[in-house]
This record gives C-alpha cells, structure tokens and sequence, in this order.
C-alpha cells in the first residue's frame, strides 16, 4: 500500500496541519494529543470500539444527564474530529479498514495497553509494511521497554511517579493529585510536539517511526530540575504545606474579606519595596534579612508578618497596589470568578460552540494565538460513528488512485526530527528555557542569548544547567545599536526567535515581529506573555504561582479539609507554557517549510493553562456547577474505586491506588490476601464502594501501613493492580525502570560540574536524539557563532566588543 502525497496548504482558509492526516485508538491521552493536533487544522479519524470510547461515560454531563453523547469530558478532548466505529479484536473487515486507514494516513496516535495492537496482528514492523512513512505515537503509562512496562497507570499515576505530586501541597496528610486530567495534557503536548516533529522527519528522509512517549517521563521531564537539583546540591523538596516557600515570602495569604491571594517577593528589589516602602515599620529591614539564605531559614516569621499586614487588605484592593508597585500578586478565583473574568472578555477567549445534541454552548479558548495558521473549530465532537460512511467512501477514493512510488530517502534515517532549524532563544527564568530545551534535544540548533549587562538570574544553580541543555551560548547585548545589528544578523539565517520576556520589551528594543519580518520574511516568533499582549492584565507582574491562582487551579489542587495556605503552589502553568509553545513553533515550521511563509505565535500562559481546565470550565459554563476542592473524590476521578492516597511503613511514604473495573478490584483482594473485610457487600459494587468509600479506605490502610511503599507498588502491579508512588526526586533519581530506559543520565558540565538529570520525555526509534548535550556557561560559543555560523571577521568582532555588543 502506499501513503497519500502530501497536500499543499490551502492558502484561502490557512491551517497549520491541514496537510496531515491523523488516526487516533486508545485511551484519553491519545484523545488530549490529537484534540490539539486537530484545533491546528489536522484531519483526525478516531477509531471507536463497539459501544463507543469509555471516556464518553465520564463526567460532568451537560444538564446533568448521564449520557454518551453529553459527556463533557468527553467534547473538550474531542471536538474537531470524526469518529467510526471498528471492532478490531473480533472483525477482519475492520482490521482491514483499520490498515487501510493507517495506509492513507501521517500519523498514528495510540494509547493502548502494550500487546494489544500486537495480538491484533499490527506490530512495529507491521505498520511500516503498510505505510513506511507512518509515524506512530505511543503513549504508555511507563513506556515500552523496562521493567515496568506492562504496569498500569491513570493520571494521578502519572503525576506521582512523575515527581509532581511529592513537592506540593498539605505536608499532613498524603500528596494530592491535580485535577482535570493535567498530567494527562501536558504529556500530550509533548506527544503532539514529536508528532509534528516525526511528520517532518518522515518528510525529509521518506522514513517513518514510532516515538515512545512514557507518561511518567513526560512528566519528569516537565518537574524538570528536580534530578538535577538532587544530584547536585542534595536538595529534596518536600511538600511546603501552609509554609512559605524559600525566602520571598512566597505563599498563599488570607485577606480581611475572606479571600485569599498569591503573593511573592522573589527580587532583592521586590523585597525592598513589600519590606522599606509599603509595610509600616517592621524587623525585616534589619540587615540580616537582605540576605536571602537567612530569609529562608526564618521563613515561618517571614510568612507570619507578611500575613498579618496583607490581612488588612481585601484580595482586589492589596493585588491592585501590588501590581501598583510592580509587585507579583493576584487573587485565588474560582473556575467561574476565571471565566467571568475582565482579561478574559477583553481577549474575547471564549468561544461559542454549537453540538448536535447539547447545543450552543461557551468552551474554553485556545492555549495560543497563531497570526497566519490560528486554531479553529471547524466541525463539533463527534457522535458514535458519525464519520463512517463519508471515511469509507474517502478510502474507496484513495484505492482507486495511482500507486504512489516511495520516496526515495534524501537525508540519512538517523537525522535528528528538527535537524536543519535554527533558533534564537532569548528565554529566560523556567517556562521559555524548558521549552526550547524539548527542541534542541530533538535537533533543533538553538543559540542562547544572554548578556553580562543582564545577568541571569541563579544562572549557577542546577535550575539553570538542568534546563538549558543541548544549546549554543552567546553574550549578545542587545541595548547597543550594534548589539541590535548583530542580533538581526543571526535572525537572517534563523527560522525561529523565542521569548520570554515582559509584554512589549521586544518592541522597545525595535525587536518586534515587524522589524524581524524586514530582516527575515519567514522568520517565526514566538512570545509567552504571562497575562497575554494585550487587556487590562498586560502590565501585571506574574510568575507561575500567580497565574496559577488567577485562572482557579490553585484552589482546586488540594483536599477540601486542608487550609487554603497548603494548597498546590507549583508553578504548573510554566510548564504548560512550555510544552504549549513547542507544540507552536513545530506546527508553525511544517507551515513555514510548505509555503516559505513565518508568523507571530503568542502563547499567554494564564490562556494556556486555561485550555487546560476544559471540564471544569463546561460544567460552569453549561451546567452553572462550581468545581470545589475535591481531592481523590474529584469529578475525573469518577471511574476509579477504591481511588485515593494510602499510607505505608515509614515517614511520609505513600501508594496511590486506582482502580478501574471490578476485576482490579478482584486483584486488590487478591493481593491483599482476600481478608474477610473485602466480602462486604457494601464494597461488592463499584457504587458500593464508592459510597462506603471512608470504611473502605481505612481498611486499606491498615494493609498499606504493614508495608513499605515500593513493596505496595510492585506487589499491586503485579498483579495488575493501578497504583503509582509519590516519587521524590530522591526516588526518581535512582529508579531501576528510569536507569533501564536510559532516562537517568549524567553529564560533566563545567563549571556546574558532574550532574544527573532526567533524559529524553520520548523516545524515537529511528531518529537521533539525545539530552546528553552540557548547558552553555555564558559566551561559550561565541567563537561559534561568531566566526563559523555568521561569517564575521576579526576585525568585525573587535569593533562589536568595542561597542558593548558582546558583553
């Protein structure tokens, strides 16, 4: 058989992907990848076994009728898609129809148990017999090789044997599991991202592949420095609980109206102004307290008399004067006080959808802001077997076309998926660096640019080195006008440019998109503005924490008994930013590399975390419903009984249990010695359990408390029970799965020295890539860049030092 020739974009209706057809099989992480491959203008088929996806029975339910079609869960993973139906376990016609599917198609985007497409008969080899330029992706729990393959996961599992869960959080009672799928999301943008990238590989050299995405790497990838952070400096994050975080004084603060805000003051100038010129007089003006590291020590006092004078605010009054003084803080919104919200009507986010049999209804917006191929809603999620007879009628017309000849391979198989690109990365602090990380460990030449003029903040620490690998480090100073020169110089024969920065900071250094379009016409740039370019937040100051507390996540991530202080305080909406705007340059590129033209990609991580709050965000928009702090019990969890956080032998050592169907059930029993307790008929059912759910949990507790946590983890998955470890890096750090697959590495980085880190979130089996490369020290390439990529003279570089342009 042969694949369908590549089709030119359609320059009248513009899509990224338009050009690429996807087939998606499997469980929800398979529908998380292809909903956003689909949103960028990909052609996505959804197999459905007998009796539809299972996920189209998880809640919440529009109008609060439990109803295939008005799962929620199910149209915000869903929508822009068709779906057929095929029972691939018991009909040949089908399998057949699924081959010719996967003959026709780009992309093969799977989540299911390992073995199944094997005893289906669709092994690896198989399915390049039958199209050799198929890419396909799998997403496994644990991944397709070591140890743990054949365990179970859910997305709880995912987050703790991630390293998320450990480090936030109540420090009282077990680590707590986010809500709506994030885990799930994340990893599948990093699988959307290797998608793209496989199709452009295939492209080039005529070779397709499977890329082995592990949910739990993905998720390492993306905790990031926490290996690193371990390896080299011993340091093992705990989770906080209503405690500040290090020595800024970032927390969660109760206000005199009963609201709460996020509050931190993480620079020296930061803590100047909260300390000397806000706060009436107070102990942390004395000298010791400028020092951070003391800070640290006293946090309990820091946090304390920061506490007592933001208690005599109200939430919005103390935010606004905050912001006033370019102070980073904002309120704890629910998902409602979000979507209502001034920045979000401004930004017209929201976006009115029509389906078939809920109606017209308000959904979340898109993660990111593409100028030329924007994300678009073209068709609602589909119903059982909508698509079949128009797909089958497509197929009829591909078989009756001429046989393609195979692509004769141009480039070596082994090339890198993003070999041949270069960016400028002038990212900074976490989201921007993680991100551009992911592509140059798959190829991409990414040129750092920093300046001594503008040091990098903790540039010495493990953070730094951690993510900041497989990059070229130059000192370009870009104040000067020769800096700014120098700069354009390299955009020229760059495709990408990439930024962090402040909104507007690019175009008052004359940086901006147009200027670049006049050095470089194709040229793609991406931004990631906290609050987005534009509306009434665009000057607010904003790490992670306060995005992640405006668009409601942080008050959600916790359990419903903890203090408001000790819910989640990751900056989870970095690492959504990051894994968002990799998914925006690749798709950006396939655009570019078609038709020769760039464009302007602004990813504003307060939108992109949002995008990924979907379920929640129907529920109040079509059901007028409030997600409250819900922890194990939470609306996603619903499949799951028992489901929860259990103790084991030891201090703050713990197992996370999911199970699914009543045969996991059938195994829990079993692995726990059948005891009389488990004959109940109260727990005979999942209902019943989930009713009964408080005894139930104690009962399992008193068997987790006998044994030590990865004795529970490997006794239950063995017999083929769900179950994932809070893991600590500690833990991360010297699992035999992660040293099996290779995923822990170590490199010697001068002058950070001899550290270990996570490796690769996915795996291709035929593509070069590696997360080996050290992290630049500032100006380590500069010679480099200099002499060898941009063709500069002596005599050029000597008057460039001169003038401040390399500095």
């Amino acid at each position: 058989m042969s694949s369908i020739p590549i089709q030119i974009p359609d320059t009248d209706n513009p899509s990224a992907l338009g050009h690429i057809q996807v087939i998606e099989l499997g469980d929800i992480p398979a529908s998380y990848t292809t909903r956003a491959l689909a949103d960028l203008g990909a052609n996505v088929i959804k197999i459905e076994p007998p009796g539809g996806d299972p996920n189209r029975w998880l809640p919440p339910f529009a109008g609060n009728v439990e109803h295939p079609e008005r799962s929620l869960t199910f149209i915000n993973a869903n929508t822009n898609k068709r779906s057929i139906v095929l029972d691939l376990t018991n009909n040949e016609t089908d399998r057949k129809i699924f081959s010719q599917l996967l003959a026709s198609s780009n992309l093969f985007i799977e989540a299911t148990p390992l073995g199944y497409l094997e005893d289906l008969g669709f092994p690896g080899e198989m399915l390049l017999e039958i199209n050799p330029k198929l890419v396909t992706v799998s997403l496994t729990p644990f991944g397709r090789t070591g140890p743990y393959r054949y365990y179970k996961g859910s997305d709880a599992i995912a987050n703790a044997s991630g390293g998320f869960v450990f480090v936030q959080g109540d420090d009282t009672i077990g680590p707590c599991t986010a809500p709506s799928h994030q885990g799930y999301q994340v990893a599948a943008f990093i699988a959307a991202t290797l998608a793209v990238a496989g199709v452009r590989h295939a492209r080039h050299t005529g070779a397709g592949q499977r890329i082995d995405v592990s949910l739990q790497e993905a998720l390492t990838f993306t905790n990031s420095s926490s290996i690193a952070r371990y390896s080299l400096e011993n340091n093992l994050n705990r989770r906080p609980g209503a405690g500040a975080s290090g020595g800024s004084g970032a927390n969660i603060y109760r206000c005199k109206d009963g609201r709460y805000i996020h509050f931190t003051a993480g620079q020296p100038n930061m803590w100047r102004e909260i300390t000397a010129n806000w706060m009436p007089e107070n102990i942390l003006t004395d000298p010791e307290w400028q020092n951070v590291n003391y800070r640290a020590e006293h946090a309990e006092t820091v946090s304390a008399i920061l506490s007592e004078f933001i208690g005599t605010f109200t939430a919005d009054d103390f935010v606004e004067e905050a912001q006033r003084r370019h102070l980073p803080a904002a309120q704890l919104n629910t998902i409602g006080q979000f979507v209502d919200s001034e920045q979000l009507k401004f930004r017209n986010w929201l976006q009115e959808q029509e389906h078939p049999v809920i109606g017209t209804y308000t959904a979340p917006g898109y993660p990111m802001r593409l100028s030329v191929t924007p994300m678009k809603i073209r068709i609602p999620a589909p119903m059982l077997d909508q698509h079949k007879d128009d797909i089958l009628l497509e197929l009829d017309n591909i078989s009756s076309l001429p046989k393609q000849s195979a692509k004769k391979a141009s480039e070596d198989y082994s090339n890198p998926m993003l070999s041949g690109i270069r960016m400028a990365d002038l990212t900074r602090q976490f989201a921007g660096p993680l991100g551009t990380s992911i592509l140059g460990y798959y190829g991409m030449e990414v040129i750092k640019i920093e300046s001594n003029e503008v040091p990098t903040p903790g540039r010495d620490a493990a953070l730094h080195a951690d993510m900041n690998r497989a990059k070229f480090g130059v000192t370009f100073n870009l104040r000067p006008e020769e800096g700014k020169t120098l700069f354009k110089r390299l955009v020229a024969s760059s495709q990408v440019v990439v930024d962090n920065f402040s909104s507007g900071v690019m175009d008052r250094l004359g940086l901006g998109f147009e200027e670049l379009q006049k050095v470089n016409p194709g040229i793609i740039q991406a931004v990631m503005p906290g609050w987005g370019l534009e509306g009434p937040l665009q000057s607010w100051v904003a790490w992670g924490w306060q995005l992640l507390a405006y668009n409601g996540l942080m008050s959600l991530w916790g359990y419903p008994d903890s203090p408001m202080e000790a819910r989640c305080k990751v900056a989870w909406s970095d690492r959504v930013g990051a894994v968002t705007m990799t998914l925006g340059v690749v798709s950006a590129i396939e655009y570019q590399e078609t038709t020769g033209i760039g464009q302007f990609i602004e990813v504003p991580m307060l939108e992109a975390q949002g995008s990924m709050l979907g379920p929640a965000i129907l529920d109040y928009t079509v059901n007028g419903k409030e997600w409250e702090t819900l922890g194990y019990d939470e609306i996603l969890g619903d499949p799951y009984s028992p489901y929860g956080c259990y103790p084991c032998h030891g201090e703050d050592n713990w197992v996370i249990i999911a199970c699914e169907t009543d045969s996991e059930w059938d195994s829990l029993k079993a692995a726990m010695g059948n005891p009389s307790w488990s004959l109940d008929p109260n727990f005979a059912t999942k209902n019943n359990r989930k009713a009964n759910s408080k005894q139930l949990d104690k009962h399992i507790t008193e068997w987790t408390k006998s044994i030590t946590y990865r004795q529970a983890f490997r006794i239950l998955q063995e017999a083929g029970v769900p179950s994932g470890i809070p893991m600590s890096a500690e833990d991360l750090y010297y699992d035999p799965h992660l040293r099996d697959r290779g995923h822990i590495i170590t490199i010697e980085e001068p002058p950070w020295g001899t550290i270990g880190h996570h490796g690769l979130p996915g795996i291709p089996s035929l593509s070069h890539a590696t997360a080996q490369g050290p992290a630049p020290w500032i100006g380590d390439h500069n010679e480099l860049v200099l002499n060898t990529i941009l063709g500069l003279s002596p005599e050029e570089i000597s008057k460039l030092e001169e003038s401040g342009a390399l500095k």
